[in-house]
């Protein structure tokens, strides 16, 4: 978020649009809280108007820490995708960016603080 804050460019886009909706009283999907336009009605959603377009328009945490955590399972199912396409080398450049290894450590670090929660009740 420093990077947002200093108007440099953010190492995680957001997946608000592609992986993570906000649906409101009226049923109607938006890609975040912080758009300025739904999507569509929930029962008129069919994956079409999906978006990922790399948004760094805001900081909101429920979708920007949420990305963090996804970026490396979406790096694995970029790389088969591409891989399926006969794309070798987009596949393995999906599989080494390093922000993999930064997106599994808050993945995992987040585990941590899911185990204390699930074990207080």
């Amino acid at each position: 978020m420093k990077a947002h804050i200093d108007s440099k460019a953010e190492e995680f886009p957001c997946l608000g649009g592609w992986k993570q909706f906000y649906l409101d009283w009226n049923l109607l999907l938006w890609r975040c809280n912080s758009w300025n336009k739904p999507m569509c009605h929930i029962f008129d959603f069919d994956g079409s108007q999906k978006v990922r377009d790399g948004c760094q328009s805001c900081m909101v945490d429920c979708f920007r820490d949420a990305s963090v955590q996804q970026y490396v399972a979406l790096s694995v199912s970029d790389s088969i995708n591409s891989l399926r396409q006969g794309r070798l080398k987009e596949a393995v450049s999906h599989l080494i960016d390093r922000r993999n290894v930064l997106s599994l450590g808050s993945a995992l670090e987040n585990l941590f603080w899911l185990k204390r929660v699930g074990t207080s009740s």
